[in-house]
């Protein structure tokens, strides 16, 4: 609802004298974008006085706040050689931010998928199979830190088994269901972090 008057209202004002005859004014409406803004401050206060983790946006969109270590982080676009992940990765950061808990769900979905889609990106090399693309990008990722490259290699394989054990992407009986935000948040942020330091190194 909140939306739907946010992107409907418009600006009303008054045209030449009262007249007196008829008894009423002549009006003109037209889109400033005045009240909508100050509709936009009104929302915005009211969430932030009942400690609603949530904004009205200047698209007329509501999302949720996150912490600005992670905003900066994912308003950064994710440009590698492969549109499909990126693609994959923009759809994530924007589910993210949506209220409604299905949405966001889908969010973590999106990015496991663009985890999976990562181990394969030298795959296009027709010598290189899956294991041997993982091991490319290990090494991209880790500057062949031996150390880093252990822990990356640790952490690739604790995210997989989340993916695999969680109702991320799979949804079969026997999954571990995600059953709020927190939830949600965690597992988001850890596997970010992961794509941003594949976006930022893997080229």
């Amino acid at each position: 609802m909140v939306e739907y008057i946010h992107h409907n209202i418009k600006d009303v004002r008054k045209i030449g004298n009262y007249h007196t005859f008829f008894k009423h004014y002549h009006y003109s409406i037209d889109d400033r974008g005045a009240n909508r803004k100050a509709f936009q401050e009104k929302i915005n206060e009211l969430f932030e006085r009942n400690g609603l983790n949530y904004t009205l946006t200047d698209a007329g969109q509501i999302e949720r706040e996150v912490p600005l270590p992670l905003n900066l982080i994912i308003h950064r676009v994710v440009n590698t050689k492969d549109s499909e992940l990126n693609r994959l990765v923009s759809d994530a950061a924007g589910k993210i931010r949506l209220p409604k808990l299905e949405d966001r769900k889908l969010a973590l979905d999106k990015l496991w998928d663009a985890f999976e889609r990562s181990k394969t990106y030298f795959l296009e090399d027709r010598k290189v199979d899956k294991r041997k693309s993982v091991d490319r990008v290990l090494d991209k990722l880790s500057g062949n830190d031996t150390n880093f490259r252990q822990l990356l290699n640790d952490e690739c394989l604790a995210l997989t088994k989340i993916g695999n054990d969680y109702q991320i992407r799979h949804y079969e009986k026997g999954k571990i269901a995600i059953e709020n935000s927190y939830e949600i948040d965690y597992l988001f942020y850890r596997m970010f972090s992961y794509i941003n330091l594949f976006s930022k190194c893997i080229d």
